[in-house]
């Protein structure tokens, strides 16, 4: 995980951030409800965090640099490793505000993915939100100052501005 680019990064969160069909999905022999489907895809996502921040945490590579995948990886957060808006013909990929952006818009939606609780009982769900908001608080410190939640009657938004 610690390894991964955020080209790979960022779609595999973007799966585990998806809700499931209502009726929920098989592995190999083993059914899993709705339910119980949201609560490991959460214990997914707390676990791939987990992973980035050991890698600075055991002196891999600099926080800054963990700080970075995740920032690039939730931009990423697109079925093909792209942001949002990378074919708006200003080379979106490469540039800032459009990577700010798709973070910002990412991140929200992670952060919502992991406040789902279908009060299933699973203790280690419940424990993997709270490290999840642990972790993605401090491996988005550098960012989430710029991300700005705005409501209008329209409907509720996230937007980027750069200081």
């Amino acid at each position: 995980m610690q390894h991964l680019l955020p080209e790979a990064l960022g779609p595999l969160l973007n799966v585990l951030a998806t809700r499931p069909s209502l009726w929920g999905y098989t592995v190999g022999e083993e059914r899993f409800g709705r339910d119980a489907a949201i609560d490991l895809q959460q214990i997914a996502i707390a676990q791939c965090l987990e992973w980035i921040e050991q890698g600075y945490m055991r002196g891999h590579y600099r926080r800054s640099t963990a700080q970075r995948l995740f920032e690039k990886a939730v931009a990423r957060m697109s079925a093909d490793g792209e942001y949002a808006d990378a074919d708006n013909g200003e080379n979106g990929s490469n540039n800032s505000a459009a990577r700010g952006q798709a973070y910002c818009e990412n991140r929200y939606r992670l952060d919502q993915f992991m406040s789902i609780d279908n009060s299933s009982g699973n203790l280690d769900a419940r424990d993997a939100r709270s490290n999840y908001r642990d972790s993605a608080k401090r491996l988005g410190d550098d960012i989430d100052i710029h991300c700005q939640l705005v409501t209008t009657p329209g409907g509720t938004h996230v937007t980027y501005r750069e200081s």
